[in-house]
């Protein structure tokens, strides 16, 4: 059999379709499994900041409740309420049910890219809802806090206060989190392209 011939008898075997299926699920499992444990362990990191957070606003409203007026009130009160559901958002997001995906299931899989989506969502929409409400609480706070100062004073504060939240929002959605977004976008792509391949 010359050079031709056995070329031709290499490019006419089947290709194994299967064992390359079960290979990509594997890959997808392995990366699902690592992005899992990242959203975990920044979830895990967020409810702890939050409860030192928490601890905070408490102590500054029982030392100063009685120096200030109503909006001081529902300002602490909001911004505990922001941080609440904010919490619960981020854990709704995250996808509590283990399946190994190299048996995967339709069930599994709609479950886990309603729990993607959820993510997704919260990058690229519920941040900003987030934000605007928390600017919002501390512009309040901060106006009843400098209600002695001047006016100018008080007007900076919360230009500053204004500056600092957007900046680092925008850092936080267009820089630091864009990596984590393109990945989150490819593991929900895998994941549709395995679930329209199921009976």
């Amino acid at each position: 059999m010359n050079f031709e011939d056995l070329q031709k008898s290499w490019q006419g075997q089947p290709v194994d379709t299967l064992s390359s299926n079960h290979e990509s699920k594997i890959v997808l499992e392995n990366t699902w499994q690592k992005h899992q444990r990242t959203v975990f362990r920044r979830n895990v990191m967020m409810t702890i900041c939050f409860a030192f957070v928490c601890i905070g606003l408490a102590w500054v409203y029982l030392e100063c409740y009685k120096q200030y007026g109503l909006p001081f009130l529902v300002s602490i009160l909001c911004m505990y309420i922001l941080l609440a559901v904010y919490i619960f958002i981020v854990w709704w997001g995250y996808g509590f049910t283990e399946e190994n995906t190299t048996e995967t299931s339709a069930k599994f899989i709609d479950y886990q890219l309603k729990k993607l989506a959820w993510q997704r969502n919260l990058i690229t929409t519920y941040i900003w809802v987030y934000t605007v409400l928390l600017w919002l609480s501390l512009v309040m706070y901060t106006w009843e806090v400098t209600a002695r100062g001047t006016a100018t004073f008080r007007i900076m504060a919360i230009a500053i206060i204004t500056i600092y939240i957007f900046v680092f929002t925008l850092y936080s959605r267009y820089i630091k989190q864009k990596k984590g977004l393109k990945e989150l976008d490819q593991i929900i792509y895998d994941l549709k392209h395995i679930r329209n391949n199921l009976p």
